[in-house]
């Protein structure tokens, strides 16, 4: 199960938006606890999918790369094929019937323990792993659950800066993720 500290970070994330300030192209990096960097996609621009997914290091990063560098060029399955590459562990905003029962039932004990209540389009959070050759999974791992708390907590900090400094100050550019460095 989650822990309570996932829920309650990623429900700040939500009160953001970030995904209408940040379009799925614009990383960020930043220094994990145990020293490798994450890099974080932001996605939602859309409204399609509402997430924060964190990658691991260089090779996360060259996997996300592909995604985006094969999103217009391959066919369906072939795009499958790189999907099931990835190594990331995923936040994402989700409606009820698109969560597992035990989902649901997690997420249900949370709001009743905080008085709150999931209202509207993509309310719930999800936890997911995502592994190379792997069906993406519940998020189970504690050391997985750090580093996406880890990932929100930048996230929240990001959000912060940029009600105050432009993207560009930041270093977000606009372009293609493979063709630009990360701030």
């Amino acid at each position: 199960m989650p822990a309570e500290k996932l829920f309650d970070i990623a429900l700040q994330y939500k009160k953001t938006k970030l995904w209408k300030r940040l379009s799925d192209t614009a990383l960020f990096a930043f220094r994990l606890s145990n020293g490798e960097i994450g890099y974080c996609s932001v996605m939602g621009d859309l409204g399609e999918h509402i997430a924060l997914a964190l990658y691991f290091g260089r090779d996360g990063l060259d996997s996300y790369r592909r995604i985006y560098k094969a999103q217009d060029s391959l066919s369906e399955l072939h795009m499958h094929e790189i999907m099931f590459s990835q190594d990331c562990v995923q936040c994402s905003f989700e409606n009820k019937e698109e969560l597992s029962p035990l989902e649901i039932e997690e997420a249900q004990r949370y709001a009743k323990a905080h008085g709150i209540a999931y209202r509207g389009r993509k309310a719930f959070p999800q936890f997911k792993r995502y592994r190379p050759a792997r069906y993406p999974w519940f998020l189970r791992d504690e050391t997985d659950e750090q580093f996406l708390y880890e990932a929100l907590s930048a996230a929240l900090e990001v959000a912060e800066r940029l009600g105050t400094t432009g993207k560009s100050k930041l270093g977000f550019s606009d372009g293609a993720p493979y063709r630009r460095k990360v701030p």
